[in-house]
């Protein structure tokens, strides 16, 4: 401590005289770029200044012999990246040497840039495919079998045992639950007021619906249940989490730039850390609408919007502990490789925000096989941050890049004059100029004289920007928009009211699912710009609940038995019933793709949303 304070005293000292301040700047300004980058030659620059020789010795005779000279290179280096100092477009921070250069003109990354696509397995026409296709190619159906099992070995004693196709009828129903104002109980309803009943029922001819419903959604389970139990806080939905991330990997062939960020599933109800049976770690971020909950990492496709990989934040503990954080010791840094992990060495560019976005990153990037656009606040070391805040810019749009090598890598640091200035890093783009930033605003009016008249006018706003800037904003709202969709959309955690934390966390990632099948249908399918996001809920909903058996053959009636019901003998078509025969008439059987005249019988209990001829 004695230490500190002499060498706080000396640096007063000289402050106060304006000696280690003027005299170094001028020391500075006489050097060749060669003799500023030897720090040896600074220092003895420095001691043949008289002033300085003085108070040096002063502060060092007690000190032992090789303190002195560690100490003064400690704080000539300090000093240097403090200052950010520039000598013949040249700064210094942290040790890595930055080059004040006009532009970059050409790209680094030399890869194509290409688009995502679905990985189908099969070479069926995109025309026949439908809302449930999608949505199940989304779904991470290998898990289905083990969830009917969990789900059974959780249900009361004496319960039926769970089937595959109740387990997605449920789905279908929670689904129908963002589509209507009516709580889940009063599907069921058969008396009419105001509206006609939904008579959810006889609708769609479910055995022991309600009450079978409300049992298999209680019990609804992503794990087996000795494991819900035991050590792992997560294990209610870690299974459904790694079987989402898997099947993204089997089924999408991502586009060249993918955007990493987070969303928050909202939560208000008990914390793990204050009872057993409440949330294991629950995260609070101020600037989100809803920013209380389990925070999610995401990494998604730029063109497509498409949720690529998800990863719970399980608190800060635990995940140190994950992979590539003791390598690079920066939280963010190991949450941009593990969430590309899939695609390391495939040249894809990553496009991120400021928690995640250093040299650091973007250099780990680079080592594993990929390119790297972030927005740089925080994360300063080894960025020259401090000397791009002090370039002034004559107007908005104006910028100022710098270029370093590190480990045979070329890194950009690059400044953008918005009305708040930005500091990107970046491993590829160029800077010429790209497509302007056009932000629309509101205005008043004013009369001939400069006088406001009182009324308002939409007007936009257009700041130039060059490419790496348009690359980086092309992608980093993409997470957001999706994040948009599905709570503006499906908002399936507002429809599904449950106090349980796992539910809670099942349903955002039942809305990731539809939402991203959404999307996936608009962007690929032929017909899918014409079709809105609700009735593309509605379609996927009913789908669900006409319960085909997953993988069952649509084009052979002989791989699935069924006999024919008249309609006239079902009350949903009865004639006095607000649900005419008449108006349902024209549908196709969903075995045997004929249209259909009645209903299929397949079990003395069951009367399924099906028929044929």
């Amino acid at each position: 401590m004695a230490v500190v304070e002499q060498l706080g005293t000396w640096i007063l000292m000289c402050l106060a005289d304006g000696v280690f301040g003027t005299r170094s700047v001028n020391l500075f300004f006489s050097m060749s770029p060669e003799q500023f980058y030897e720090i040896d030659s600074l220092k003895a620059k420095l001691m043949d200044n008289d002033d300085i020789l003085f108070y040096w010795s002063m502060l060092t005779a007690s000190w032992e012999e090789g303190v002195a000279d560690k100490i003064l290179t400690m704080i000539v280096d300090l000093w240097i990246t403090i200052r950010g100092f520039s000598l013949a477009n040249v700064v210094s921070c942290h040790g890595v040497k930055w080059k004040v250069v006009e532009g970059v003109l050409e790209d680094w990354r030399c890869a194509p840039q290409y688009g995502a696509h679905i990985l189908w397995g099969n070479d069926a026409d995109e025309l026949q495919r439908t809302p449930i296709d999608y949505w199940k190619l989304s779904f991470p159906l290998q898990l289905l079998p083990d969830i009917v099992t969990w789900t059974t070995a959780s249900l009361p004693a004496g319960c039926a045992k769970a089937t595959e196709e109740e387990i997605l009828a449920v789905f279908g129903i929670l689904y129908f639950l963002t589509r209507t104002s009516e709580g889940r109980r009063d599907l069921w309803s058969t008396e009419d007021g105001l509206f006609p009943a939904p008579q959810f029922g006889e609708r769609y001819s479910l055995p022991r619906p309600r009450n079978r419903f409300e049992v298999l959604l209680r019990c609804l389970s992503f794990c087996p249940p000795s494991e819900a139990k035991g050590n792992d806080k997560w294990a209610p939905v870690r299974r459904l989490i790694d079987g989402f991330n898997e099947r993204r990997v089997q089924k999408i062939y991502p586009g060249w730039q993918l955007c990493i960020d987070e969303s928050v599933s909202s939560w208000r109800g008990k914390d793990g850390d204050f009872c057993c049976d409440g949330m294991p770690h629950v995260t609070c971020i101020d600037r989100k609408p809803k920013g209380v909950g389990c925070e999610i990492k995401n990494c998604a496709v730029a063109d497509t919007k498409v949720m690529l990989q998800l990863e719970i934040q399980e608190g800060a503990e635990i995940m140190c502990t994950r992979e590539y954080v003791a390598d690079y010791k920066l939280a963010g840094t190991a949450q941009v490789l593990r969430l590309t992990k899939p695609w390391h060495g495939s040249g894809r560019a990553i496009s991120a925000d400021s928690a995640f976005a250093s040299v650091t990153t973007a250099l780990a990037c680079r080592k594993h096989g990929l390119h790297f656009t972030g927005l740089v606040k925080t994360a300063m070391k080894f960025y020259p941050k401090g000397y791009m805040d002090e370039v002034e810019f004559a107007e908005l749009g104006d910028d100022i890049t710098l270029t370093t090598t590190v480990d045979g890598h070329n890194i950009m640091a690059h400044a953008w004059g918005d009305k708040v200035r930005k500091c990107f890093v970046s491993t590829h783009s160029t800077t010429i100029p790209g497509r302007p930033s056009n932000k629309r605003r509101w205005r008043e009016v004013l009369d001939e004289d400069g006088e406001e008249i009182g009324q308002s006018e939409v007007f936009n706003k257009t700041v130039k920007r060059n490419k790496v800037v348009e690359t980086y904003f092309d992608a980093a709202s993409i997470i957001d928009i999706n994040n948009h969709m599905r709570q503006g959309g499906v908002a399936l955690e507002t429809a599904w009211q449950t106090q349980s934390w796992a539910s809670r966390v099942i349903s955002k990632i039942l809305g990731i699912i539809e939402t991203d099948a959404y999307l996936l249908y608009k962007n690929f399918h032929p017909g899918g710009s014409k079709i809105s996001h609700s009735d593309f809920t509605e379609s996927v909903a009913k789908g669900l609940l006409i319960r085909r058996i997953p993988g069952a053959s649509t084009s052979n009636s002989e791989s699935l038995p069924h006999d024919i019901v008249p309609l006239s003998s079902l009350t949903y078509y009865n004639k006095n019933s607000p649900y005419a025969a008449a108006t349902y008439a024209n549908r196709l059987c969903t075995i045997c793709t004929n249209t259909f005249v009645g209903f299929v019988l397949t079990h003395p209990r069951e009367v399924l949303l099906q028929c044929a001829v």
